[in-house]
């Protein structure tokens, strides 16, 4: 991430008044790279998300996007909105 920031290819997002996110645009999305709480958890994701949306709509995008290899964030995206678009299958060798 760090390396991302240092060279302009992603974006740092203070979100609310207790949440960050480092993103990367590409003509109207917003793909979160990472997102948390300064406090350490987050009292209410639909807020967040709701900030979130309406900050980035700010910004002129019209699509927030991210993602993750956890099975649990599924049915947290979907409780405030997100939708499944793709997946991503990875091999190491």
């Amino acid at each position: 991430m760090e390396r991302l920031l240092l060279v302009g290819a992603a974006t740092l997002h203070l979100v609310g008044e207790d949440a960050f996110l480092i993103a990367q645009w590409s003509e109207n999305t917003c793909h979160v790279l990472c997102a948390a709480s300064l406090k350490g958890h987050l009292d209410s994701w639909p807020d967040v998300i709701s900030d979130t949306t309406s900050y980035v709509k700010q910004l002129g995008c019209s699509k927030l996007t991210f993602t993750s290899p956890r099975e649990g964030w599924g049915r947290v995206a979907a409780q405030v909105g997100f939708h499944v678009e793709s997946k991503t299958y990875a091999m190491e060798f």
